[in-house]
């Protein structure tokens, strides 16, 4: 589901599927997850985003795994075919055995065509 407006735009999307990756072996596994991200745009070429993601990648061999992603930043349309973008982001990786943070800052482009 999107929705979009002139200054906002927000959304959200769940995902489920089985036996994902596992159609050479007989052992059966889903995964599912949602995400949710919004962005502003504040002035016409600057907008501020932000996306969260959760999900249980292996809910029926490894139940106890999740994943989250929090993603956060800020955009600039430098010109019609170029965007820039600020962005800092955390990755989680949880389960009985495995307890995995991951950070990240940095400059991301976008060359529209």
């Amino acid at each position: 589901m999107v929705h979009q407006s002139k200054q906002w735009r927000f959304g959200v999307e769940y995902v489920h599927s089985n036996n994902w990756n596992k159609v050479a072996t007989p052992i059966e596994d889903a995964k599912s997850g949602w995400g949710s991200w919004v962005s502003y745009r504040y002035a016409p070429k600057y907008s501020v985003f932000l996306r969260y993601d959760t999900s249980n990648p292996s809910r029926r061999l490894n139940p106890s795994l999740e994943k989250d992603y929090i993603q956060a930043g800020w955009d600039w349309k430098a010109t019609s075919y170029l965007t820039v973008a600020f962005v800092a982001k955390h990755k989680q990786q949880t389960s009985a055995t495995i307890d995995r943070d991951a950070n990240e800052f940095g400059v991301w482009t976008m060359w529209n065509f």
